[in-house]
């Protein structure tokens, strides 16, 4: 017999009156469930040349020391219409050995500027770029 006796309680009795202990097959695990988070963003003007960068984040979790920690840096500049951008991008994420590690180039080049004579300024009304992405994954072998 099952019933709710109103002390906050579930009283289970198997058929000889005796209470069954409860079985806890179906909770929540909150192994690597979000615990807190600090998150870090600087950016700085460098004169006319372009400006640099530091993101970063750290996760915890309940129930384990591990954390997800990333770091990124990086800077962004532009030359005559063409914009540019060089990154380095740290991810430590819990149950790995080692982190990832990505350095990135980016640029954009201004085609529709180049390839316009007749436009006054140089530029075709919508402004039509093209960009280029090199980049390196760098993960330590194990």
């Amino acid at each position: 017999m099952s019933g709710y006796t109103g002390d906050n309680e579930w009283k289970d009795e198997d058929h000889d009156g005796k209470q069954d202990k409860p079985v806890w097959t179906d909770y929540y695990d909150l192994y690597y469930t979000k615990k807190g988070k600090a998150q870090l963003n600087i950016s700085q003007q460098v004169g006319k040349i372009g400006s640099i960068f530091v993101t970063g984040s750290e996760q915890t979790y309940w129930h384990t020391d591990e954390k997800d920690r990333m770091l990124q840096v990086g800077y962004n500049g532009s030359w005559n219409g063409i914009s540019y951008s060089l990154t380095w991008n740290y991810d430590k994420s819990p149950g790995e050995d080692e982190a990832d590690q990505i350095y990135a180039f980016n640029i954009s080049l201004p085609i529709g500027q180049w390839l316009s004579s007749n436009h006054s300024g140089g530029y075709l009304p919508f402004g039509q770029y093209h960009q280029y992405e090199l980049w390196h994954h760098h993960r330590p072998a194990r």
